[in-house]
């Protein structure tokens, strides 16, 4: 397989009696995409920035969406590892986030078996200063996949899932203030393991 960028269509909620309808379908904003996307409000309080990153590249893109639409040239910034186009390595599976304050993203991908850290412009959509976080992988098939912020952007949760069987998956908490400290909070049991349920 390989990705079909990322897309958007658009909805005019003014017809069929206010019901709305798509009047646009599947514009094409990045020809190759990873499955990574994020999005969070601009510094002004009203619009939102929709981060994407890229294939074959570092290259994260910046999508403004406000009032009158999406703006279909995006703030491109580069930092971190070069995610593959190869499908079969799996680089493009895994998930993006940015922080609450607008400040941080963190993205796993699990092909690559990195989680990266940036800081994050919601004033400019410009992304910079990556700093590693590589989990523990314990095993073939496993990598980061999942990625989420505590609600005041100190703490940074990350799983390192197993895709072949979905058990030994294991959730680890990073401490972004500082310097990255992890530690190990959650195991997923066996299902064999009734001792641990």
């Amino acid at each position: 397989g390989q990705t079909k960028g990322l897309n958007y269509s658009r909805v005019d909620m003014s017809i069929s009696n206010n019901y709305g309808a798509v009047t646009d379908h599947n514009i094409n904003l990045l020809a190759a995409s990873s499955e990574m996307l994020s999005g969070v409000k601009h510094a002004n309080g009203n619009d939102i920035w929709e981060l994407a990153h890229g294939l074959s590249s570092n290259n994260f893109y910046a999508y403004l969406v406000n009032s009158t639409g999406v703006d279909v040239t995006p703030v491109q910034s580069s930092g971190g590892s070069v995610l593959s186009d190869d499908y079969n390595l799996r680089e493009n599976l895994g998930a993006m986030k940015i922080s609450p304050r607008g400040d941080k993203v963190a993205f796993a991908s699990f092909g690559k078996g990195t989680l990266e850290l940036f800081s994050f412009d919601n004033q400019s959509g410009r992304v910079g200063s990556p700093l590693v976080l590589n989990p523990p992988i314990t095993g073939a098939n496993q990598g980061p996949y999942y990625v989420e912020f505590s609600s005041d952007g100190s703490k940074l949760y990350v799983t390192v899932a197993n895709l072949s069987t979905g058990r030994d998956n294991h959730l680890y908490q990073y401490d972004v203030i500082n310097g990255g400290s992890m530690v190990e909070i959650n195991t997923a049991p066996d299902e064999t393991d009734v001792s641990a349920l």
